[in-house]
C-alpha cells in the first residue's frame, strides 16, 4: 500500500519492465491482503473465551461504520488514491458470520473447521459470478464518488475498483489461516504456501487462468490469489528464517501493521500537498525521491508513535466510539 500510493510520482519515467510488473503486483495485492489480515484478526478476536455474541456483533458493526466514515472523509481529500477504507468497513460487517464461525472453530475445532474450509472454497468459487450477476460491467461505479446511501451499495458490490463481495473470500482465507494455526508457525506456512504460489504463478504466467476482463471476475480473483499466496510465502520466509539479520525489519513491519489504520490516513494526508509540488514532474530523480518520501515519512512517524505512545490515534478513536474504551 505504501509503495502503490506513490507509484504515480514516477509515471513517465523509464525503468526496467520487471519493475513495472513488480509495481503492478504491489498495487494489485494490497486490497486482498487487507481483507486476509482482517479475516485473521477477526477470527482471533472472536475466539476469545469472554466473547459475548450480541456485544461482539455490535462492536464489529460499529467499527465497520467508523472505518467506512473515515474512508469517505479521505475520499474528500481528492487524491489520486482509490481509497479502500470504506469498502473494508463494509467488509468488516459482511464478514461477521465468517469471523464468528472461525472463532468457534478455534475454540472447539472439529466440524467448525471443516465448515469454514468449505465456506472459504465456496466463496472463492461464487464471488466472481455473484458480483457479475448483481452488477454488470456497464453498471459499475467509481468508488467514493456517489455519496449517500448509494455509496454503501458501491462498496458492497458495485465498485469499479473495490467491492466487499470480492474481498470476502480473502477475509475467509485469513480466518482459515488463523484457525489452522498457520499464523503461529511461519516456517510451516512458508512450506505450504511456497509450492502453491509457484504453481499459481506458473499457471497465471502461462495464461491458464484466463484473461481479466473486469475487476472482480474469475481471472482477476485468480490473479489476486496468486499474489496473496506469493506475499504470504515471502512474509513467512522472512519471519520464519530471517533470523537476527531481518529482525529489525520484521519488528518495524509489525509496528506498522499494528497501527495500519492511522498509517493509511497519515499517508493520504501527506500525499495531498505533495501532489501539488511541481518538483516531482521536473525530473525522474525527483519523482523517485517523492516516492521514497511518501513511503518513509509516514512509516518513520508511525513506528515512532507506536514505540513511544502505543496504539495510533485512529485506533484509539475506533475503540472509543465502539465502547471498548482503549485500543490495544
Amino acid at each position: 500500500m505504501l509503495i502503490a500510493h506513490g507509484v504515480p510520482f514516477i509515471r513517465g519515467t523509464t525503468y526496467p519492465e520487471a519493475l513495472t510488473h513488480a509495481f503492478a503486483a504491489i498495487n494489485n495485492v494490497a486490497s486482498p491482503l487487507f481483507g486476509l489480515v482482517m479475516g485473521a484478526s477477526s477470527a482471533l478476536v472472536w475466539s476469545r473465551p469472554t466473547t459475548v455474541w450480541p456485544r461482539r456483533v455490535l462492536t464489529d458493526v460499529g467499527r465497520g461504520v467508523v472505518v467506512f466514515a473515515l474512508g469517505m472523509m479521505l475520499v474528500g481529500l481528492q487524491t489520486w488514491v482509490a481509497i479502500v477504507l470504506h469498502v473494508l468497513g463494509v467488509l468488516m460487517i459482511l464478514g461477521i458470520p465468517v469471523a464468528a464461525l472461525a472463532g468457534a472453530a478455534i475454540r472447539s475445532g472439529g466440524a467448525h473447521t471443516w465448515v469454514l474450509g468449505g465456506v472459504t472454497v465456496g466463496l472463492f468459487l461464487l464471488a466472481p459470478s455473484v458480483t457479475g450477476a448483481l452488477v454488470p460491467a456497464e453498471e459499475r461505479l467509481a468508488n467514493g464518488t456517489t455519496g449517500g446511501w448509494l455509496e454503501v451499495w458501491v462498496a458492497l458490490a458495485a465498485g469499479y475498483s473495490y467491492r466487499a463481495l470480492s474481498l470476502l473470500p480473502f477475509f475467509a482465507l485469513g480466518a482459515l489461516l488463523a484457525v489452522t494455526g498457520g499464523l503461529e508457525r511461519p516456517r510451516l506456512l512458508a512450506v505450504r504456501c511456497a509450492p502453491a504460489a509457484v504453481v499459481l504463478l506458473l499457471a497465471f504466467g502461462m495464461g491458464w487462468l484466463g484473461t481479466m476482463m473486469l475487476s472482480g471476475d474469475a481471472a482477476d480473483q485468480w490473479r489476486d490469489l496468486t499474489l496473496v499466496a506469493t506475499a504470504i510465502a515471502l512474509a513467512s520466509l522472512l519471519v520464519g528464517w530471517g533470523g537476527a539479520v531481518c529482525g529489525p525489519l520484521v519488528s518495524a513491519l509489525a509496528d506498522l501493521g499494528a497501527i495500519a489504520l492511522s498509517l493509511y490516513a497519515l499517508q493520504i494526508v501527506v500525499l495531498k500537498p505533495m501532489m501539488s509540488w511541481s518538483v516531482w514532474q521536473s525530473s525522474p530523480a525527483w519523482g523517485w525521491a517523492c516516492l521514497a518520501l511518501l513511503v518513509l515519512v509516514p512509516s518513520v512517524a508511525m513506528i515512532t508513535w507506536r514505540r513511544t505512545l502505543g496504539p495510533g490515534p485512529l485506533e484509539h478513536l475506533v475503540a472509543l466510539v465502539t465502547g471498548k474504551g482503549q485500543a490495544t
